[in-house]
């Protein structure tokens, strides 16, 4: 076999092995956006019906008006679970959903941020001094896979799988010439005057 011959074989399976990927965009997609959708859920399940504990927890992590953003935090939590799980309005909920999360990581993982930022040796011995293990710390809180989740649907959208797509495909479905059974091109309506040959 030639070398002529086997550099293009061997670009043609690459890129279909490249390619093959897009085909699981949707799935991966519906799996983070159904599991973490329905933790969002229950979080924000338990918000509403543990309001005093929470209440309380809000105060030791130095939020303003607690119970307040104890009811924010908690609904945000359930509407934005029950959206991503049907993958409606996914990107529209993903901001305030970002916005939940980033501050979640910034009050109650304060430390963690404080040392991920500044270094030193501020929190429990399971993680190392300086900026890295604060880092760490960030990533081991129980906000930050959300926050990850919401940045990815936030990204890429709902997927191939969701009432967001299905919404997509029926409200802007391009519309066909009846006559012929082609689209019917969109744009400034052309000039169609016979010319002179």
């Amino acid at each position: 076999m030639s070398a002529d011959k086997l550099q293009p074989d061997l670009l043609e399976k690459g890129l279909k092995i490249y390619t093959s990927g897009e085909y699981l965009r949707s799935a991966v997609l519906l799996v983070f956006r159904f599991s973490y959708g329905w933790k969002m859920y229950l979080s924000g399940y338990r918000h509403l019906h543990h309001v005093d504990m929470m209440v309380s927890n809000f105060k030791d992590w130095g939020v303003p008006f607690p119970r307040f953003n104890v009811y924010v935090s908690g609904t945000t939590e359930v509407i934005g679970g029950i959206l991503l799980m049907l993958g409606l309005a996914t990107r529209l909920i993903s901001i305030p959903l970002v916005f939940n999360f980033l501050v979640a990581i910034a009050t109650a993982g304060a430390t963690n941020v404080k040392q991920a930022f500044l270094g030193g040796d501020l929190l429990e011995p399971n993680y190392d001094a300086g900026r890295l293990g604060g880092l760490e710390a960030i990533v081991d809180d129980t906000a930050f896979p959300f926050l990850l989740t919401t940045l990815a649907t936030l990204t890429f959208g709902a997927g191939k799988i969701s009432i967001d797509y299905l919404i997509y495909r029926l409200w802007y479905r391009p519309k066909t010439d009846e006559r012929r059974g082609f689209p019917v091109s969109v744009g400034p309506p052309q000039d169609r005057r016979p010319t002179d040959n």
